[in-house]
């Protein structure tokens, strides 16, 4: 399995993941692909992709995890976890310090649905690619409750 994770503010529709999908299905037609809608939640995208990796029978040697932006701090994350191979593009290092700028209403780059991200739970990831160990603190709704416009 090739499990591309997307960006924050992106999706499987991206002109990225698209070109990854086509390339994939070209070099190598017999490897599956999946590239999952990650919910903006971080907890929730790991369990997300936790549940899908889990199906396989031996992840460490079945799974590439191939990341972009913060889907590649979730890769370097997952790749820990699994001891599975990964692939990172342009991957966010500090994740609680980059998102932090994120508090407005926003809206993803291939939908316009609005994405309501408050910073007020914190998460755990262990990019140990990276050497670091980072507090991803968010909670994201999608969409927003009228409560919190």
């Amino acid at each position: 399995m090739i499990l591309y994770l997307h960006g924050f503010r992106s999706s499987p529709q991206s002109a990225k993941a698209q070109l990854l999908a086509d390339a994939v299905a070209r070099q190598l037609p017999h490897a599956e692909w999946v590239c999952p809608q990650l919910p903006a939640s971080p907890a929730h995208a790991i369990e997300l992709c936790n549940n899908l990796v889990q199906k396989l029978s031996n992840p460490s040697e079945e799974l590439v995890v191939v990341g972009s932006s913060l889907g590649g701090y979730y890769a370097g994350h997952l790749a820990h976890a699994w001891q599975c191979r990964s692939v990172v593009l342009n991957p966010v290092i500090y994740a609680a310090r980059d998102l932090a700028t994120r508090w407005a209403p926003t809206r993803t780059i291939t939908a316009m649905h609005p994405l309501f991200f408050y910073l007020n739970i914190s998460m755990n990831l262990t990019a140990s690619r990276f050497h670091h160990l980072h507090t991803a603190t968010a909670t994201f709704w999608w969409p927003a409750p009228a409560t919190k416009c």
